[in-house]
């Protein structure tokens, strides 16, 4: 049913166009050369009433023609084998131009939006596939280097790898390296089109069709609405809101209100435009609420509406937009912010109060240092006086522990998968054996057999892959709320740091340090879910969830080495990492006293900048 709010993990890249983008875990768009940003956005969610019968069949019905529609215009343009065929973003337009005209019940301006955003992906994987082509043309002669690989190389057939020569593969490289793309794709075109060896010998015309033939198995046509987890979302304008430029001053105008305290919330609906032609409109009622945009800078602004519409539900979303201001001079900041980031602690900020006055090449330099002269510089210059004003710490525990859960949970899957799997490939032999058919023979699921045994197996073996069907199901569930619990403590714990950094006007200071999975044999190894969910990001989602917030709000962030920070002593300069005791404790023999090793790793972060040289 269609109302209320529903979870959605997918995020959009915001765009100053109107479009659709489409999603199926990562969304479909078009690569674009990104010019630098002079404004910054946030999207915001939106309260929506609940929806009366009528409004729900028409966004559901929007909905449903929007993907029938693109994909529908992918069939018409997509190239299965963009060497023989290569038209351009130009000539996919014009096709589609054409089509578009004999589109029926569906309104000309969201068909024009699956127009364009049907020829944007299309194009987009055509040129996908000659990226394809010519990184594999451009690297013929790289090796595997994992130690166990059963092959040599990556783009060399496997009974020629013994015999070709590195000259060889060095000549097939030089087709790019000396002479334009075009050349290479020339030489695609050649080979496997026109079947023309020259001035080839045999063996590189073979490295030339495997690289092809793996190439192509990845070309797959765009699909739109492939997944149950698919959100469409529309950018709405001038054609689809009524007085579109008058709403959205007036949501402006509001948004300023309801910062005072007697105006808590404004309440308005959007006219939209039906996706049958001449169709009434439909009325969408939305409530923006204070703390909608309590986190953002007055100076925003109402950029553009996004409605979101997927099989679960509608949500309207509010794209603010604010220009894009550099932090302020290092030289007139007063506070800095030490960011350690770990595993049973998320994180954990102190906050220092910078004595003298920050030189912005000096800065520079300490961001730039090699592990020895870390070393140095930790080792000749100490902060002698407690200058720590606060402290915060954020205590993953619960986190870990839940993403523990899900990651066993994932392993049993896999592990259920698995054995299911093998049985299939049992029954697939067996009937293939029984029926004589060819190994790669296709069996279909509505055939009927007169022997009891062999239509029990057929009917088992078309059972067990609906039953792998449903397990990857839900381990996808399991993935994408892993992601979402990911994304929402990291959320949180970013929020918290800049509400920080805002109170003391403070730069931040960061390790550049990357998370390495644990170790099969380490008793704190908790599978390869786990190890998937920090190798994929866990430090990199942060450091983009904060980092995004800190650029938004002008807060200057600063990366140094991560040599050394948790094996120290400021206060008198002692860098040893036996006195790193533990995970949590950190202690100081002239100290004389436990401190928490994360915190006084913070500390050491927060200082880093206004340390003083030892006098000699």
């Amino acid at each position: 049913m269609i109302g209320g709010t529903f979870f959605f993990v997918a995020f959009l890249k915001l765009s100053c166009y109107t479009s659709i983008q489409m999603y199926r875990g990562e969304h479909l768009s078009m690569s674009q050369k990104q010019n630098k940003p002079t404004e910054l956005h946030r999207m915001v969610d939106v309260s929506t009433a609940q929806l009366n019968h009528s409004k729900e069949q028409s966004l559901l019905y929007l909905r449903q023609k929007l993907i029938d529609t693109a994909n529908s215009f992918v069939n018409d343009i997509f190239q299965q084998e963009p060497l023989d065929s290569n038209p351009t973003k130009k000539e996919l337009q014009n096709i589609l131009l054409e089509k578009q005209k004999d589109v029926e019940g569906l309104n000309k301006g969201y068909a024009e939006k699956a127009r364009i955003q049907a020829q944007n992906v299309v194009h987009e994987a055509h040129r996908r596939y000659f990226r394809r082509l010519i990184g594999r043309l451009a690297h013929a002669s790289e090796r595997i280097k994992e130690k166990d690989a059963s092959r040599l190389y990556y783009y060399v057939p496997q009974h020629i790898e013994n015999i070709i020569t590195e000259k060889q593969l060095k000549e097939l490289e030089a087709f790019v390296k000396q002479g334009s793309t075009q050349k290479a794709l020339d030489l695609f075109r050649a080979v496997v089109l026109e079947k023309e060896s020259h001035p080839l010998d045999a063996l590189q015309v073979q490295v030339i069709q495997e690289m092809h033939r793996q190439v192509l198995q990845k070309h797959q046509r765009p699909q739109f609405a492939k997944g149950d987890d698919f959100c469409l979302q529309i950018h709405l304008d001038y054609r689809f809101v009524t007085k579109h430029h008058e709403r959205i001053h007036e949501m402006n105008e509001r948004a300023v209100l309801i910062f005072d305290e007697e105006n808590k919330q404004f309440k308005t609906f959007l006219s939209l435009s039906n996706p049958i032609p001449r169709g009434k409109r439909i009325q969408l009622p939305i409530c923006i609420r204070e703390r909608t945009i309590k986190r953002l800078d007055r100076q925003g602004r109402l950029k553009s509406i996004v409605l979101e519409l997927s099989e679960n539900g509608v949500k309207v979303k509010l794209v603010f937009a604010k220009q894009k201001t550099n932090p302020k001079p290092v030289e007139t900041c007063q506070f800095a912010i030490g960011r350690d980031f770990g595993y049973t602690n998320t994180c954990t900020l102190s906050v220092a109060k910078i004595e003298q006055t920050l030189d912005e090449e000096e800065v520079t330099r300490l961001c730039n240092l090699d592990k020895e002269e870390a070393k140095q510089y930790l080792s000749t210059h100490v902060q002698e006086d407690d200058n720590i004003v606060e402290r915060k710490q954020f205590n993953g525990k619960r986190f870990l522990a839940l993403m523990n859960e899900h990651s066993e949970h994932i392993r049993k899957l896999s592990s259920q998968i698995d054995g299911i799997y093998n049985k299939v490939e049992r029954l697939k032999g067996w009937l293939v054996g029984t029926l004589r058919l060819a190994k790669d023979a296709w069996i279909s699921k509505e055939s009927r057999f007169l022997e009891e045994n062999v239509q029990r197996n057929h009917q088992k073996f078309f059972l067990l892959l609906e039953l792998v069907e449903k397990l990857k199901r839900k381990r996808r569930w399991l993935y994408k709320k892993m992601l979402g619990v990911r994304k929402s403590w990291f959320g949180f714990v970013a929020n918290e740091e800049v509400s920080l950094a805002k109170k003391y006007k403070a730069i931040v200071i960061r390790e550049k340090l990357t998370l390495k999975p644990i170790e099969k044999e380490s008793i704190e190894y908790k599978g390869k879910a786990f190890n998937k969910m920090l190798s994929n990001g866990a430090r990199g989602t942060y450091e983009n969830i904060s980092g995004q917030k800190l650029e938004f709000w002008g807060i200057g962030e600063y990366g140094v080495g991560a040599w050394y920070t948790s094996s120290t002593c400021i206060k008198h300069g002692l860098v040893d990492k036996q006195m790193r005791k533990s995970q949590e404790s950190f202690v100081c023999p002239l100290c004389a006293k436990e401190k928490n090793a994360d915190m006084n790793a913070a500390d050491v972060l927060a200082n880093y900048f206004g340390l003083k040289a030892i006098d000699l």
